[in-house]
């Protein structure tokens, strides 16, 4: 299993954005490709992911911890990295009305 910071609050590599928020990637052989939280900005998270050479249309699943800003604010340019695609699994209270509602008018 490998674990990409994509998003948090300190840069550990040249290029990347800091921001007090929280996004990884999680990739294990023979499973979907999973992005956890996306932080709060999708333009960061966009921008790190092209600094980490990360292809967001690769992401299969996005799964959102719970329902606060700081990890779910990249789901507003979510068409801009999934490519139209919706698997969206969810966990922690309330987060499944959040996400319904925060993906309205996405297609």
């Amino acid at each position: 299993m490998k674990v990409t910071i994509i998003y948090d609050n300190e840069a550990k590599l040249p290029g990347l954005k800091a921001d007090w928020r929280f996004s990884c990637l999680i990739e294990s052989r023979d499973a979907p490709k999973t992005l956890f939280d996306t932080g709060a900005s999708g333009a960061i998270l966009l921008h790190n992911m092209r600094e980490l050479g990360l292809d967001p249309s690769a992401i299969d699943i996005v799964v959102i911890s719970h329902p606060h800003a700081d990890h779910t604010g990249g789901l507003r340019d979510k068409n801009s990295w999934s490519d139209g695609r919706r698997n969206l699994s969810t966990t922690g209270r309330g987060t499944t009305r959040f996400t319904r509602k925060a993906l309205r008018g996405v297609s």
